[in-house]
């Protein structure tokens, strides 16, 4: 659709009103001259898609978060017209700067133009009706107008690179984890009567044989699995209290992501739960398994409700399931969930919890004393 100035069309109603009542000559001259304006801009912005050609150029179609990128595009003029201001509109993907400005494009001309992008939000884009604002010479009147051809670009999470402290703070829980399996094996049973199907095993139990009508009280460890078990904070950020309501996800994100590759490439066995809109568990055994998980992070934000703690957090203490390792991602800690996650810790040998922004020194030192390990991601 042509847009034109608001002042044009203002100044152009009252020179008409005043030809018909006036009918000065110099009014009769500025009334033609601005007609003839409107004619060539209006004519110039008809045949804007006809005769000019904006390819766009990609010399990869993967990106990543808060890094330099660079765009190619192709401008084509194959008319007489002029066109002094030609702009970009990026609404098709957040881009924190950009070489916009604009550009100037002569009759019978070809130009290249770079941008420079840096993207703030990961996801998958298609640049099918992305537009740039094309203005006619006299700058009265514009149009949008798409790319000539179409592309879908890829903007990957933040390429984090774990530092060496906290992939020893994960090898020494892997270690330890590993080290204290503790299973029983079937022998441990055998003074015992035979168990109904479906035993849990993880707390006391009684059995009273029949045959030597005796009591027998053993404790069983719950069989344990054989991986690392993940829980990820999906939490919209704008549900976060109002501290953190300029935080993204986009940090959180990148950071389990290399988290979760570190392990798989020490050969770990993960089950990742992410509780968004709907709950999803990733099983994760190969290094090839972590583009599964970077898929979901592509095509999802962070939309989850805010009581991760309690309904998210909470389910995991109704799962008689017992791992290795258990590891939260998640903000940060308030001091209400330091009970939530002592129950955890009750329930697992070792629990580590990542969190984006530092917590005070008094949760520290209660979450120290219930035997949980707290890891502050920083970049």
């Amino acid at each position: 659709m042509i847009k034109f100035k608001i002042s044009f069309i203002a100044v152009l109603a009252l020179l008409i009103s005043a030809h018909y009542f006036y009918g000065k000559e110099i009014i009769n001259s500025l009334l033609l001259v601005f007609l003839s304006i409107l004619f060539i801009s209006f004519i110039s912005m008809l045949f804007l898609k006809k005769y000019i050609e904006i390819n766009l150029c990609l010399e990869s179609k993967k990106f990543f978060v808060d890094e330099q990128s660079k765009i190619y595009l192709h401008v084509k003029n194959r008319g007489l017209f002029f066109y002094p201001d030609i702009g970009f509109l990026f609404d098709f993907f957040n881009v924190r700067e950009k070489s916009s400005g604009s550009f100037i494009l002569p009759p019978f001309k070809e130009l290249k133009i770079e941008l420079n992008c840096e993207f703030t939000d990961r996801g998958i884009y298609s640049l099918k009706n992305c537009f740039l604002e094309v203005g006619d010479i006299f700058l009265v009147s514009s149009r949008k107008m798409n790319f000539s051809n179409e592309h879908d670009i890829i903007v990957y999470p933040k390429r984090v690179k774990l530092p060496l402290k906290i992939e020893r703070i994960i090898d020494r829980a892997s270690e330890y984890s590993k080290n204290n399996m503790n299973f029983y094996t079937s022998d441990t049973y055998s003074s015992i009567d035979k168990y109904a199907a479906g035993d849990n095993f993880k707390d006391i139990h009684w059995k009273l044989s029949a045959k030597m009508n005796e009591l027998y009280v053993k404790k069983f460890d719950t069989v344990k699995k054989q991986g690392i078990e993940i829980y990820v904070d999906m939490t919209d950020c704008l549900m976060q209290p109002k501290a953190f309501h300029n935080m993204t996800d986009e940090n959180l994100v990148s950071f389990s992501l290399s988290i979760i590759k570190y392990l798989l490439w020490k050969g770990e066995t993960i089950y990742v739960n992410i509780e968004n809109l709907q709950s999803s568990v990733f099983k994760l055994d190969k290094i090839d398994d972590y583009y599964s998980i970077l898929s979901y992070y592509l095509k999802h934000k962070s939309m989850g409700k805010n009581d991760f703690f309690n309904k998210v957090l909470g389910k995991k203490m109704q799962n008689a399931e017992v791992y290795r390792c258990t590891y939260i991602i998640t903000y940060t800690i308030l001091s209400h969930n330091v009970e939530v996650l002592s129950k955890i810790k009750n329930n697992c040998e070792v629990l580590i919890v990542f969190v984006l922004v530092d917590i005070s020194y008094k949760i520290k030192e209660l979450l120290s004393h219930s035997g949980i390990d707290v890891v502050v991601l920083t970049v």
